[in-house]
C-alpha cells in the first residue's frame, strides 16, 4: 500500500478511507452492535489449540449449573448454528436489520499475520445474499490472546498468541483492510471515512502497547502523490473532563497535540506545548526537542519503518503558495516572503479557518479553533514575579474562570525555526506564547500572544489578546467546543 505513517512522537495509527457515505435511513442515530465471531468450526488456530471441530458452542453445550436456580445449559432458539454458513448469517442480518440495527461490528484478529476467527465474516456474512441490507465495520482486537475457553477464576491465563505486530505486518494488514473490506459498498463510513476501531484494554500491560503522542497519516495514490492526511492525537484524557468555560466558549484545558496540561519538570513542560500550526493549515508541525528550545532543535520524527524523517522548509512562490500545494505537502513548512506579506499563501485567503468548522480546521470533531473575541476577553491572572520564570506560561482569566497557557514559543514566519527566547541583553525573554484564532484579516490573522520579561530582580510581562500576526508563523491552537 502506497502510504507513509509519519510519527511526530511515538503513536498508534488508525487507518481511514475517503469515499462518500451511503445515506442513513431514519433519524440521526446509528445503532451498531458488536459481534464476536467464535461460533464456527474450522478455524485453523482454534483447531491447533482445541482440536478438530471446536467452536465456542462446546462451552455453551457443556455449561453446568453453579448454584441452586442456575439454569444451565442454555439451548439457543435457532440451535447451534455455524456462522460461516451464508444462510445462517443471512438470517442474522435479516433479524438485525428489521429490528433497528444499522451496523454489525466484527471483532477482527491477526496473530503473526495468521487470520483468526475470520470465517464468519469472510465466508458467512460477506457471502450472505442480503449482505447489503446492513452495514458492517471492524474492531481490530489485537490484544494478547490467552486461554479463556474455559477460564478458571484466580488462575493465571496461558498466553497463546501475542498481539503485537511488526511495522511490516501492519503494512500487509493495511493493504488487506483496504482491499477486502473498506472498499465494499456496505462498509460503515463516518464523515466519509472508514470506521476502524483499535481495541485496547485498561490494564498496564495493554496501556504500554498504546503509545502516546502525535502522528500524521497519509493516503497516497499509486504514483506516490498525497491525496489527504490526518493528524492523530494520542493522549490519555477525556476532553469532557478537561474543559473550562473561558471567554464565552467551552475550551480545552490543554493545547492541541499536548500530552499534559502543564508541568514543572522539563519533560512535562515540553509535553504541554503540543504541536504548531501555520494559520489556515490543517496539518501540524513538530515541536522542539528540548523544553527550552536549545539550538532550535526539532523533536525527532520517524516514519512507519522507524526511519528518521525531517520537515522541509520552502519559501512561498507561484508553485508552493497555494492551499492545494500545502495539502499535498503536509510535511513542508512554507515560509513567507516580504512580497507575500509573510503569508505562506501567494494570494491570501482569510476564510481557511472561519467562524464555522471546515476541513482545514485542525481541531478534533466537535471542536474548532476559537475566534479572536475569545482571547480578547482574557488577561494575565498571575502576580508577576521572578519566580514565575520557571512556570513557562501564564494562568489567564476572563474574570470568572481561568486556565493555564504554556509559553511554547513559535516557528518563525520567514525561516520556520523554533524560537522561545530572544537575546536582547537589556530585556531578555525566557519564554513567549502565541495562540492562533480562527479570524483572518487581509494577509494576516489574529492571535493571542504574551511574554515574560525579566531584568535583574524586576519582572514584568506583555499580553495582547487579539493582535494581527504573520500567517506563515507556526503557533499553538487551543480548541473550543462547537455549540
Amino acid at each position: 500500500m502506497n502510504r507513509t505513517l509519519l510519527t511526530l512522537a511515538a503513536a498508534a495509527a488508525v487507518l481511514t478511507g475517503c469515499r462518500s457515505e451511503r445515506p442513513v435511513a431514519g433519524d440521526d442515530i446509528t445503532v451498531a452492535c458488536y459481534y464476536f465471531p467464535n461460533y464456527h468450526t474450522g478455524d485453523p488456530l482454534n483447531e491447533l489449540n482445541k482440536g478438530e471441530g471446536w467452536s465456542e458452542w462446546k462451552l455453551v453445550r457443556e455449561a453446568q449449573p453453579r448454584f441452586e436456580g442456575h439454569d444451565q445449559p442454555k439451548v439457543p432458539l435457532w440451535g447451534y448454528t455455524d456462522e460461516k454458513d451464508p444462510a445462517v448469517m443471512a438470517r442474522k442480518i435479516e433479524a438485525a436489520a428489521s429490528h433497528g440495527i444499522d451496523v454489525m461490528l466484527f471483532d477482527w484478529y491477526r496473530y503473526d499475520s495468521v487470520p483468526f476467527l475470520n470465517r464468519c465474516l469472510d465466508e458467512g456474512f460477506l457471502k450472505a445474499p442480503n449482505v447489503n441490507d446492513i452495514r458492517f465495520g471492524l474492531m481490530w482486537a489485537n490484544h494478547d490472546w490467552v486461554e479463556i475457553h474455559p477460564a478458571t477464576h484466580g488462575e493465571p491465563q496461558k498466553l497463546l498468541y501475542p498481539g503485537k505486530v511488526s511495522p511490516e505486518a501492519f503494512e500487509t494488514i493495511g493493504d488487506e483492510l483496504v482491499r477486502d473490506y473498506f472498499t465494499r459498498p456496505n462498509y460503515w463510513l463516518i464523515d466519509g471515512k472508514a470506521y476502524f476501531y483499535h481495541a485496547i484494554g485498561t490494564d498496564d500491560d495493554e496501556k504500554e502497547f498504546f503509545n502516546h503522542g502525535n502522528a500524521l497519516l497519509g493516503a497516497f495514490d499509486a504514483a506516490g502523490n498525497l491525496l489527504w492526511s490526518w493528524h492523530l492525537w494520542c493522549a490519555e484524557f477525556d476532553p469532557a473532563d478537561e474543559q473550562v468555560e473561558l471567554g464565552g466558549e467551552v475550551m480545552m484545558k490543554r493545547n492541541l497535540g499536548a500530552g499534559v496540561v502543564s508541568g514543572t519538570s522539563e519533560e512535562d513542560i515540553l509535553a504541554s506545548y503540543g504541536v504548531y500550526y501555520q494559520w489556515g493549515r490543517k496539518d501540524p508541525f513538530v515541536g522542539p526537542r528540548y523544553y527550552n528550545m536549545a539550538d532550535s532543535a526539532d523533536a525527532q520524527v520517524y516514519d512507519s519503518q522507524n526511519l528518521r524523517v525531517y520537515p522541509e522548509y520552502a519559501a512561498t512562490d507561484a508553485e508552493r503558495g497555494s492551499a492545494g500545494y500545502a495539502s499535498a505537502h503536509a510535511m513542508t513548512f512554507i515560509t513567507g516572503t516580504k512580497e507575500s506579506g509573510y503569508n505562506w499563501l501567494q494570494t491570501a485567503d482569510a476564510s481557511l479557518w472561519g467562524t464555522e468548522k471546515n476541513n482545514n480546521d485542525p481541531c478534533p470533531k466537535g471542536w474548532k479553533v476559537p475566534s479572536k473575541e475569545v482571547f480578547a476577553a482574557l488577561h494575565i491572572k498571575d502576580v508577576i514575579s521572578p519566580e514565575l520564570e520557571k512556570n513557562y506560561g501564564f494562568t489567564l482569566s476572563d474574570g470568572t474562570n481561568e486556565a493555564f497557557f504554556p509559553g511554547a514559543g513559535r516557528r518563525s514566519f520567514y525561516t520556520g525555526a523554533l524560537t522561545n527566547m530572544n537575546d536582547n541583553e537589556v530585556r531578555p525573554t525566557p519564554w513567549t506564547g502565541y495562540y492562533w484564532s480562527s479570524t483572518g484579516e487581509g494577509k494576516e490573522a489574529y492571535a493571542m500572544d504574551f511574554s515574560f520579561d525579566i531584568n535583574g530582580t524586576r519582572a514584568g510581562s506583555s499580553f495582547q489578546g487579539a493582535a494581527l500576526q504573520y500567517a506563515a508563523g507556526g503557533m499553538q491552537v487551543r480548541c473550543v467546543k462547537i455549540r
